[in-house]
């Protein structure tokens, strides 16, 4: 499959440099980092480390998607 994804320049010179330090086209880099950064088929698996800790919230159980997807939210590629 084939898919084309528009960059802005300063972001391609990133893909650019990147692959080159590591010895791979481009778009081979592009497969690495989304495969890497993409959650898998199911969704997002979650760390078991403080998943008891309820920081004094009540409704943790109740609200736990909303936690989950407000942690989320704040993340980037780069902090996966």
């Amino acid at each position: 499959m084939s898919i084309t994804v528009v960059l802005t320049d300063e972001l391609a010179e990133r893909v650019e440099r990147e692959a080159a330090e590591r010895g791979v086209a481009p778009d081979e880099l592009a497969r690495e980092l989304l495969d890497a950064n993409l959650p898998a088929p199911g969704g997002h698996k979650l760390s078991f480390i403080g998943i008891g800790a309820s920081n004094g919230n009540e409704a943790t159980g109740r609200n736990h998607r909303e936690i989950i997807r407000g942690a989320y939210a704040k993340k980037t590629a780069r902090d996966v």
